[in-house]
């Protein structure tokens, strides 16, 4: 009797314990879809949708939608290699660098690299980050992008043409401590 009461208890503490780590992993989900631009939004001529769903609770891939005071307007789709809570946390660190960086350098070269000098020193040996930052100029119908290993980018053109993006590609974020990104 006495060792099944024992059981009972233990069992109710690993149930309780289980719940505590789920409400944890819920919180966490809550922070990085806070995070995350809303889903569909207009600036000047450009609308964009954009959504991210982790796995189950929590993921390292993100998406960034950024204006700029000059009319320009970032976009940043970036993947933390692995999963769970080590690339979710680089994840939101990558994003909020890069949301802030692009913002005072306006430049994708420039805040990419800036990311770089940040995340290289601070990674676990395993973890880096794939990244793609494209910059619209819709006054100037331009886009100029740097790809940071994430690869397959497109432009579908409004005739219907489809462009691939694929020059100008760099090593993953962090892999190199004076990586340098150039955008094309």
């Amino acid at each position: 009797m006495a060792s099944l009461a024992l059981a009972n208890i233990k069992r109710m503490e690993m149930e309780k314990r289980q719940s505590q780590i789920d409400a944890e992993f819920s919180a966490a989900a809550a922070a990085q879809k806070w995070i995350m631009p809303k889903r569909e939004m207009r600036f000047g001529p450009l609308r964009t949708i954009g959504e991210s769903k982790p796995g189950q609770f929590i993921g390292g891939d993100f998406f960034d939608i950024v204006p700029l005071d000059d009319g320009r307007l970032a976009v940043a789709l970036g993947d933390v290699s692995g999963k769970g809570i080590a690339a979710s946390v680089l994840m939101t660190a990558a994003q909020g660098f890069f949301h802030a960086a692009i913002q005072q350098y306006g430049d994708t070269g420039k805040a990419v690299n800036a990311l770089n000098r940040f995340v290289a020193p601070r990674r676990p040996a395993s973890k880096f980050v794939t990244m793609w930052v494209g910059l619209i100029d819709p006054t100037k119908q331009t886009l100029t992008y740097v790809d940071a290993a994430h690869s397959y980018a497109m432009i579908k053109r409004a005739d219907g043409t489809i462009q691939s993006l694929d020059e100008g590609g760099g090593l993953p974020i962090g892999v190199q401590d004076d990586g340098v990104y150039d955008a094309v």
